[in-house]
């Protein structure tokens, strides 16, 4: 997190009267190493470049948490389950 997002974050945290819960957002220490190592990989940005088919030249950049890419994740995963299912069980 860069010290830009850090002052943002706490600036924000101040006007709105949260500033108890600024420690954990900017990164102190909050419990075991293994919590706060979990914590730091969920929280972490990730961006994602995508290209259209057939398109060498435009592109899509995404960027979300791990855990935002988690879930759209295991949404999609879930979704094609679903579908894979609905299409064993319809009689044409």
């Amino acid at each position: 997190m860069t010290m830009r997002m850090a002052i943002l974050l706490v600036v924000i945290a101040t006007a709105t009267g949260t500033v108890a819960q600024v420690p954990s957002v900017v990164g102190a220490p909050s419990g075991t190493p293994a919590e706060d190592a979990a914590l730091k990989r969920q929280t972490a940005m990730v961006c994602r470049s995508s290209v259209p088919i057939g398109s060498l030249i435009s592109g899509h950049k995404t960027c979300k948490t791990r855990k935002q890419w988690d879930e759209q994740s295991n949404d999609a995963e879930r979704d094609a389950r679903h579908m894979v299912e609905e299409s064993r069980t319809k009689v044409y």
